[in-house]
């Protein structure tokens, strides 16, 4: 038996500029699948992204696999409903790598050897003028890493979906000790202890994101945080 589909994000946007913005919202409403997947928004949001999603791994969706996915995020796959219920993972994710060692930069696929990686995501291109990044209309570049479906030990968080069945079977939740940066690896670790079973799945995306993020003052104390917890702990 299928199990239903539901997509969950977090965005600092209000409603109305949600709706008018986000590439997340626009695939979803011109899905041929919309009437049969939920699409639960929590708007104008200032909590950390595992503290949004651990709200959703209850008994209430226990019969759901629920796509925890960043607001910039345009689905691209229009099967999706099958692909997830196919997918043999607990959690299933679009790019992510076997092996995991914790290590500077801690970023998963430098941290993963470049034979055990997989998966794919698209992403806009740009041209740099100056200091600003112009995108280059109706273009994208396939950042590709290995084969898939594959089992992983990390994924990355832009796209997980999550068994809920099994997330409450095995005592699963978000890592609420990371808001955003590294909420990813340090839960994807917290799941393998769990016994969770993680891989990627040929799921297509066009993710907004320019990873520019990374080496932020916001990163930086993340990745020293992330270091703390798991390097104690190893």
């Amino acid at each position: 038996m299928s199990k239903k589909i539901k997509f969950v994000t977090a965005t600092e946007h209000s409603k109305d500029k949600f709706v008018e913005q986000s590439t997340l919202y626009k695939s979803y409403v011109n899905s041929s699948e919309q009437n049969l997947i939920e699409l639960i928004v929590n708007y104008d949001n200032t909590f950390g992204l595992s503290k949004v999603y651990n709200k959703y791994i209850t008994d209430q969706y226990k019969d759901c696999i629920i796509v925890f996915v960043h607001d910039d995020v345009e689905i691209l796959s229009n099967n999706i409903i099958q692909l997830l219920n196919n997918s043999p993972w607990d959690i299933t994710g679009l790019a992510g790598g076997r092996d995991y060692s914790i290590k500077e930069s801690c970023m998963w696929h430098l941290c993963c050897p470049r034979d055990k990686l997989s998966g794919a995501v698209s992403h806009p291109t740009y041209t740099q003028n100056g200091n600003q990044f112009i995108r280059n209309a109706d273009e994208q570049a396939v950042s590709v890493y290995g084969p898939w479906p594959r089992r992983c030990s990390v994924i990355d968080g832009l796209f997980m979906a999550v068994n809920i069945e099994k997330a409450l079977a095995l005592d699963f939740k978000f890592d609420e000790d990371f808001d955003f940066h590294f909420y990813d690896i340090s839960s994807c670790i917290i799941a393998n202890n769990r016994k969770m079973k993680i891989g990627t799945y040929p799921i297509h995306v066009l993710h907004q994101g320019l990873g520019d993020s990374a080496y932020s003052d916001s990163w930086k104390a993340a990745h020293q945080k992330f270091l703390q917890k798991w390097q104690l702990n190893n």
